[in-house]
């Protein structure tokens, strides 16, 4: 059931927004450099923003429906994680998508890290 929570927020949020250089409002310095991180606003006001941007409305929606959310940062990019089913679980609304393992479950940003690093050493040859 939560896994269907995490894709249905990531539905949501990729068909609210669009990528593109954040909205700013006047906010205290302490607020994201004043970009829009609030769900509702973001999606009916103003509909675009970055990965920060979007990974805040994937948090915000899964703290309100009652799962423990967090942000992370990999390459200079923004994505947020969902914790159900004693895992973490990527959902990344900037850049569209989620990955799913064999076992049918959706990946963690750890998980993904270590399948990538493992194919890099299996095939020197794509470095």
């Amino acid at each position: 059931m939560s896994e269907q929570k995490a894709i249905a927020i990531f539905n949501t949020v990729v068909r609210s927004r669009h990528q593109a250089n954040p909205p700013r409002e006047f906010l205290t310095s302490a607020e994201a450099a004043g970009h829009v991180h609030d769900p509702l606003e973001s999606f009916h006001v103003y509909g675009y923003g970055q990965c920060c941007c979007t990974s805040a409305e994937v948090i915000g929606l899964a703290q309100y429906l009652g799962l423990e959310a967090r942000g992370r940062d990999i390459s200079r990019h923004s994505v947020p994680e969902i914790f159900f089913a004693d895992s973490w679980h990527l959902v990344d609304g900037s850049v569209m998508n989620y990955h799913v393992k064999p076992d049918g479950t959706l990946a963690s940003v750890d998980e993904i890290h270590r399948a990538v690093a493992e194919w890099s050493k299996a095939h020197p040859e794509s470095q």
